[in-house]
């Protein structure tokens, strides 16, 4: 194990953990079994460019923080609600909804 995927791992388990999320769930979206997960999140594997994209696209996990650990970028939904149109406005209260609705059952 190098320590460039010891430390991706540890800011997706990081990242995981934050959102509220099992491994099981980052498992299937990635469409890998919960063994290869854990060996992701542990370093043994190295989280490839194409699953970054995916967790990137699903859960807005900046793939710069997991390569790098630094987060630049910080969303300002307020900002951004004014500035949208009624049908991305839409699409990100069904997401917080949707979020919401997860948290609460865990």
């Amino acid at each position: 194990m190098n320590n460039f995927n010891f430390q991706t791992g540890m800011r997706l388990q990081n990242a995981r953990l934050q959102n509220g999320y099992t491994i099981e769930e980052f498992a299937k979206t990635l469409n890998i079994s919960t063994v290869h997960y854990r060996k992701l999140e542990n370093g043994t594997y190295r989280l490839s460019a194409e699953k970054m994209q995916t967790l990137y696209q699903m859960y807005q996990i900046d793939p710069a923080y997991l390569i790098t650990g630094e987060q630049k970028y910080t969303f300002h939904l307020e900002s951004y609600m004014k500035s949208c149109s009624k049908d991305e406005h839409d699409l990100i209260l069904q997401k917080i909804v949707n979020h919401m609705k997860h948290l609460l059952k865990n």
